[in-house]
């Protein structure tokens, strides 16, 4: 595809299809695809913009979005596919992703980040989400207990108020840091039947406005500490699975805990936010 060239789809046009590799190195190469849009088993490389605004679908292999250029996806994207998010471009996800056919094969990583920030909305997948980028995940997660690879988050992550289920384990390697998707407090909610590993620190955006809740029946752990920025609180509501804290923990609000704890020789302040 020649670097000083643009493909423009109109809304109306009928689906396109890519069936072999597409690269295009310059900066000024776009593509603006408003209608349907089909991925079949390839490698899409871009050095400049890529606008995605209808329904997309991955079939026939794994599919891979890479290059400098940004990549705004605002239609719904499904497949029974892996998909993997390389290359230095931001990428956005504004559209539901999986909600018709959860994404991935079931077999490694349903989602692999590799190079790029980026944001996720709704997202339904059939394996865990594997990231080593900055993450920031804005609608509802669901991880699928069928898959084979659990979530492996070696870069930061933000959660804006959002209920992430998963049936496999989930390890946060690096920070966390919990938003709100609108104006006001709002809580995050950690659920499903897999463990929880926080292995950074876990912190609110504006001291006191955001809380964190499970409802999991696996085991979590919090390896950093909790609340430089304090949290609003935490709530355990499962009886099956144990919570233990290794380091600091510090809240504006109260805390309650359904389930075993272990505190590891660390301090637990419940104070208020000026």
């Amino acid at each position: 595809f020649p670097s000083h060239d643009r493909l423009v789809q109109d809304a109306t046009a009928g689906k396109v299809t890519f069936e072999n590799d597409v690269t295009s190195t310059g900066v000024a190469g776009t593509f603006s695809l408003a209608g349907d849009v089909e991925f079949a088993g390839l490698v899409f490389s871009s050095g400049g913009e890529v606008s995605l605004s209808k329904a997309v679908t991955l079939s026939q292999g794994q599919v891979t979005l890479t290059g400098v250029g940004a990549y705004t996806v605002a239609g719904t994207l499904n497949g029974a596919q892996n998909l993997v998010l390389a290359g230095g471009g931001t990428k956005s996800f504004t559209g539901a992703i999986g909600a018709t056919t959860a994404i991935g094969t079931g077999a490694g990583a349903a989602i692999q980040i590799s190079g790029g920030d980026v944001t996720l909305g709704v997202v339904r997948a059939a394996s865990g989400i594997s990231s080593a980028s900055a993450l920031t995940l804005t609608g509802n997660t669901q991880v699928l207990a069928s898959g084979d690879t659990d979530s492996n988050f070696a870069n930061t992550v933000q959660m804006a108020g959002i209920t992430f289920t998963s049936g496999l384990g989930v390890i946060y390697g690096a920070d966390v840091t919990l938003a709100s998707g609108s104006a006001g407090a709002s809580t995050t909610t950690l659920g499903g039947t897999g463990a929880y590993l926080f292995l950074g620190d876990l912190n609110a955006t504006a001291a006191g406005v955001q809380s964190l809740a499970f409802t999991s029946t696996g085991d979590v752990i919090f390896g950093g500490i909790v609340g430089t920025v304090r949290l609003g609180g935490l709530s355990q509501t499962s009886t099956a699975g144990g919570m233990e804290f290794q380091a600091n923990v510090f809240t504006a609000g109260s805390s309650t805990f359904a389930g075993n704890v272990i505190l590891s020789g660390m301090a637990f302040e419940i104070g208020y936010v000026q």
